[in-house]
């Protein structure tokens, strides 16, 4: 009898393979290790797919947030459609905390998208977890974002940007219709600053990141209709629409 682990983790293998083939078949051809310097700031060959860990992600176990400790409340994080707060844990890192229907969601995908190369940042979903000094004390499950590893320069756009047109940003396109990821305004693209290498990803120093991905994968009981931002001037170069629909529960 097929078990819900093993479901999920087929579910996965699936999902990574056909997203690893669009990033191959954007443009028609099998992609290459990039020779521009820029398209590392984009993305990077992962090497071998099957030893990534997509249960930890970038940052490995050895970065995710303990349930056992309380995370210092600093301020509530009101932007987007979740709420959230923004927390500093007993090591002095700073998270970006987000509570509600897309913590998981958002998580998963950035898995997908790391396990094929792109850079994502260190993320967790941690189910329990407690806040001091706070406006509750038992908030409810979230997604932890590392922010003190990192500056934020500037959003970067779908549409104008220094990998237009090249196989490694068509990927991308087609790896977020994949996982029904409808949201593509810019302002959930950012562009990166790192002092020092953090996680299990070196990479260079500025990087651009895909770093939300809400409303996605076919568990949600969500129907896209359409998309925000400039995602349809971005799609249309890959020969896509905006009303992909993932078949199943909708």
């Amino acid at each position: 009898m097929t078990t819900p682990s093993f479901s999920l983790r087929l579910a996965f293998a699936v999902m990574v393979g056909a997203i690893v083939a669009a990033a191959m078949t954007a443009v028609g051809r099998m992609p290459e290790v990039a020779g521009d310097p820029a398209i590392a700031e984009l993305w990077q060959d992962p090497g071998d797919i099957a030893a990534r860990d997509l249960r930890w992600g970038r940052g490995g176990e050895a970065l995710h947030p303990s349930p056992e400790v309380e995370y210092e409340f600093e301020a509530i994080d009101a932007l987007g459609y979740s709420a959230g707060y923004d927390v500093v844990d007993p090591q002095g890192r700073k998270w970006d905390v987000k509570t509600g229907d897309e913590g998981q969601t958002e998580v998963i995908a950035s898995r997908l998208l790391w396990a094929v190369g792109y850079h994502q940042p260190i993320v967790y979903f941690v189910p329990d977890w407690q806040l001091k000094n706070g406006p509750v004390p038992k908030p409810f499950a979230g997604r932890f974002r590392l922010s003190s590893d990192h500056q934020g320069l500037s959003e970067w756009s779908w549409s104008d940007n220094p990998f237009k047109d090249t196989r490694e940003l068509n990927g991308l396109i087609v790896g977020n219709l994949l996982i029904n990821n409808w949201d593509l305004k810019p302002s959930n693209n950012k562009i990166i600053s790192f002092a020092t290498a953090t996680g299990s990803q070196p990479g260079p120093r500025v990087r651009h990141r895909r770093c939300s991905q809400p409303d996605s994968l076919p568990f949600q009981d969500r129907r896209p209709e359409g998309c925000r931002g400039d995602a349809v001037r971005a799609l249309s170069r890959v020969g896509l629409g905006c009303r992909l629909v993932w078949p199943g529960r909708y």
